[in-house]
């Protein structure tokens, strides 16, 4: 599954989601992106603060949390390829991981970004360091 399918897949997910409980889903929302590792107090004082029942709240974080893993970390040319980390160049790996690092802050969203690309072409980023390096010396 190509990068843009994946986000409209989540775009959906997160529309029939929040057409379910919009308020509880967009509070989800702004907690997660203001804490992106909550401990448990974090997520109970939220969830009461802004007058939402606990276990709910917290099902609605999973819920979240298991579309991001289904719609994405599930997917792509490197999962329907059943390619993994130790089908493909360590160094390789290495550099695209250090790359996609530059987007985000997770770990296994950057190796799977760097799984899909290397599925497609073996030495993707070895390619794309020597494009990167032409293009500075014009």
């Amino acid at each position: 599954m190509k990068k843009v399918e994946v986000v409209k897949e989540l775009v959906k997910l997160a529309r029939i989601l929040y057409s379910q409980k919009p308020e509880m889903m967009k509070s989800a929302i702004e907690f997660l992106t203001k804490n992106p590792k909550p401990a448990d107090s974090a997520t109970h004082k939220w969830a009461e603060k802004n007058g939402f029942e606990v276990d709910e709240f917290e099902a609605t974080i999973y819920e979240i949390a298991g579309n991001y893993v289904n719609s994405f970390l599930n997917q792509g040319r490197s999962n329907d390829k059943k390619i993994g980390p130790k089908d493909v160049d360590a160094k390789e790996l290495a550099i695209g991981m250090k790359i996609e690092m530059e987007h985000t802050n997770d770990k296994k969203m950057a190796e799977r970004i760097s799984l899909d690309h290397l599925t497609e072409m073996p030495d993707y980023y070895t390619r794309l360091k020597k494009m990167e390096s032409e293009a500075e010396k014009k």
